[in-house]
């Protein structure tokens, strides 16, 4: 539930976070309604069958919660960022999809990456324990989120990065 908790707190820490990273979940709180703009890079295969990117309950263990289709929760998070209406295709190739929603409120953008391969795994990554959904090999989703939190940082009066600016009691 790694994604889920990764948007929950890009829901509710909007004031400390720049940028999020979910990988093969879902937006599963009820409300969310960020104080300020949040970037979103998301990585999903189109193979994945414990969150379905086209939502719906999956097969894993949290298979009685239905989850909401990718698609939604991008468009979603692209008109609470105040994005650009639609989104314009960066890549495609080698069985990866890239999308992107521009011209957000404090130059957020938001990004998903659908690849053809792999499954309810980090996309880049090593094998996980037998039986598990093997990683895309098309893309490295760490690679591809550092480069993405270094271009989305909260910055401070000075002009340096505060990652996790002192909060008010």
């Amino acid at each position: 539930n790694g994604a889920m908790m990764v948007y929950r707190l890009a829901c509710e820490l909007s004031d400390r976070l720049a940028a999020a990273a979910p990988v093969a979940g879902s937006l599963m709180v009820e409300e969310c309604s960020p104080v300020r703009a949040v970037s979103i890079i998301h990585f999903h295969s189109s193979l994945d069958t414990s969150v379905p990117y086209e939502g719906g309950f999956g097969d894993g263990f949290t298979n009685t919660i239905w989850k909401p289709p990718i698609d939604s929760v991008m468009e979603a998070w692209s008109e609470m960022n105040g994005c650009s209406a639609e989104p314009d295709t960066i890549f495609e190739q080698d069985g990866v999809l890239g999308r992107r929603w521009s011209d957000c409120d404090d130059g957020a953008e938001v990004v998903v990456y659908l690849t053809s391969d792999g499954g309810h795994s980090w996309p880049g990554g090593n094998p996980g324990f037998p039986g598990a959904d093997p990683p895309s090999s098309a893309i490295s989703a760490s690679d591809m989120m550092w480069e993405f939190f270094a271009q989305h940082t909260l910055t401070g009066t000075s002009g340096s990065p505060e990652y996790f600016p002192a909060r008010e009691p």
